[in-house]
């Protein structure tokens, strides 16, 4: 048995705050300061063992929940943070019996 949390951050890169084309305003794109970095925060439990012997298999629930991704409008182009997410799930490993080298 196994668990897991953990937290990711992405900065914002000069293309997010720093992007304006053209040059001067009407802009076609534009980033800006008020962009702020994305996050995500994951929580994940698992079981990896051998219940019946020379089986083996895996099991993971999963939960990872996003904060602030990037989006964006149509033309001309503004970038935000306006997007959030969820995510709930399990994932189940290959089940299948060890093998031995040579025999």
């Amino acid at each position: 048995m196994w668990a897991s949390a953990s937290r990711a951050v992405r900065a914002p890169a000069r293309f997010d705050r720093d992007l304006f084309v053209p040059g001067a305003p009407p802009f076609l794109s534009a980033g800006g300061p008020d962009f702020v970095s994305e996050v995500a925060k994951v929580l994940e439990v698992g079981y990896r063992g051998r219940p019946l012997g020379a089986l083996s298999c895996s099991l993971t629930l999963l939960y990872h929940d996003w904060d602030d991704l990037r989006s964006g409008t149509p033309l001309p182009l503004f970038l935000a943070n306006s997007i959030e997410g969820e995510l709930w799930g399990a994932r189940r490993g290959p089940c299948g019996r060890r093998c031995r080298a040579g025999g």
